[in-house]
């Protein structure tokens, strides 16, 4: 019964402590969502050598040399995201190459059915004319879903059909978590991509004059319809392009928002210094903090790192870090630096060659050279393995990840189980202390029970043995008064 008694007492009060760390808990999370917003480490902080970049609020990140694809800075690259409506940059990159600017385009039931209310659309309706440059205009500064489902239509011949060939187009553009299950960006399950994938969408696009002329306007109106008298007016949803925003930056020569409950928010750009231009992705940001994210981003690249041209291509390294093992690796030199080294191809007579540092993409080259006559100086590096050293991981998806910084619920999470892990570690001990001193207390009771049987049989001896000579005594009186002699009688 005490036994019982002490259990109950250490689980509930086992019970009153986790309790007590959840509310805990929840009340960091209330404070998060009041204002304190998590930070993540990225993961090329990671990379010996590599400048380090402060924490940044979104929870997948890359900021890439728009002529190279070097990777400058990462986080959770290939993680597969929600894009919401930066799914639009390849709806327009499509429509783009595939239709006439001066093309007249009819709204059709189809186009705009399935468009919610209370989403960004242009408000069009069945039978309703536009040209196409009109539409690109609305789908890219408005981010009109009714817009992006009918010039689905008119490349693909439907949406499902015209997501096939945004995921084909993907494919072939180098991206590898990538799958459209629609033109706009609406939540689906089967329609994600990843930063790293987003970038090399959006690194296409810009090769285009037209969409780089989109991206980077400010107000667009399109005028009157053969549906509707009145004017429609559009500005556009990127504040970093805004001088009188409180989030402009200078160098930022446009971009696609995007933003729904499942992704929060989406933000590809691209930003011109110098002749240079990088191209910066923020997926799953809080708030407005993607736009001081890409901003603080783009001026970590532009301030720490440097593009160096190579025989048949560039690189991009930190400043400082001497480029001379690339002159002599592309040249068929080994390389004395075992942080350097190659990806090599063979296509149309050419050598391809991807520059890596530690693993991480800084630069490609085409040049002359026959495969063979390098081959045997570059290290292999495993397929697929975007950041080598960097120390990535991998998250819960089976996809690159990385190790987060910044986030206040880990190690309260962490002393959570230390403390309960304790508390059993001491009611263990307690329950063998408890046991030992039980013992020991039976051990006394039945040594002072064996003394006192002991002492009880002693007596009854004792008193036998009294009663006995007792008794042997009185049946010597008895016989000394019967038979006892008397002196002779004399006469």
């Amino acid at each position: 019964m005490i036994r019982r008694l002490e259990y109950r007492r250490i689980y509930r009060r086992l019970i009153a402590l986790v309790c007590a760390a959840l509310m805990l808990c929840a009340t960091v999370s209330a404070g998060a969502d009041d204002g304190e917003i998590m930070s993540y480490e990225p993961d090329t902080n990671s990379i010996s050598g590599w400048p380090v970049k402060n924490p940044v609020y979104g929870q997948s990140c890359v900021l890439v040399d728009a002529e190279t694809g070097a990777v400058l800075c990462a986080l959770e690259k290939d993680t597969k995201r929600y894009p919401a409506s930066t799914t639009k940059c390849m709806t327009c990159l499509l429509a783009l190459e595939n239709l006439s600017l001066d093309g007249t385009v009819t709204m059709t039931e189809e186009g705009c059915r399935g468009v919610a209310e209370d989403s960004s659309n242009a408000g069009t309706v069945v039978g309703e004319e536009f040209s196409v440059e009109d539409c690109l205009y609305m789908l890219m500064l408005k981010s009109a879903n009714d817009i992006a489902n009918q010039l689905a239509i008119e490349v693909g011949g439907d949406v499902e059909s015209f997501a096939e060939i945004m995921t084909e187009r993907a494919r072939l553009l180098g991206c590898t978590g990538t799958h459209f299950h629609n033109s706009s960006g609406m939540p689906d399950d089967e329609h994600y991509t990843t930063a790293m994938d987003l970038a090399l969408i959006f690194r296409e696009a810009l090769k285009n004059d037209m969409f780089r002329k989109l991206i980077s306007t400010l107000n667009y109106t399109v005028g009157p319809t053969n549906r509707y008298d009145g004017e429609r007016s559009y500005q556009n949803h990127n504040s970093l392009i805004n001088p009188d925003s409180e989030y402009y930056y200078e160098y930022c020569i446009g971009g696609k928002t995007g933003f729904t409950n499942a992704a929060q928010r989406t933000l590809v750009s691209a930003a011109e210094k110098d002749g240079w231009t990088l191209i910066c992705v923020t997926m799953k940001t809080p708030d407005k903090t993607d736009y001081s994210d890409q901003a603080r981003l783009y001026t970590y690249g532009f301030d720490n790192f440097k593009k160096t041209e190579v025989p048949g291509g560039a690189v991009v390294l930190p400043n400082g870090v001497d480029t001379s093992p690339f002159l002599d690796l592309s040249n068929g030199g080994s390389s004395p630096n075992p942080l350097y080294t190659a990806e090599i191809g063979d296509r149309d007579g050419k050598r391809h060659i991807q520059y890596l540092y530690s693993g991480l993409p800084v630069g490609r080259a085409v040049v002359d050279i026959p495969v063979e006559s390098v081959a045997e100086s570059a290290e292999e590096i495993p397929a697929g393995d975007a950041l080598g050293a960097a120390g990535s991981e991998k998250n819960g998806s089976g996809v690159v990840g990385a190790r987060r910084a910044g986030s206040p619920l880990l190690p309260i999470i962490a002393l959570i189980i230390l403390l309960a892990a304790a508390l059993l570690f001491a009611g263990s001990r307690y329950r063998k202390e408890l046991e030992k001193k039980r013992a020991e207390q039976r051990r006394r009771y039945q040594a002072r029970r064996k003394k006192e049987n002991s002492g009880f049989r002693e007596a009854e001896a004792e008193e036998i043995e009294i009663r006995r000579k007792r008794s042997g005594s009185a049946e010597d009186r008895k016989d000394g008064g019967e038979n006892r002699e008397t002196p002779d009688d004399t006469e």
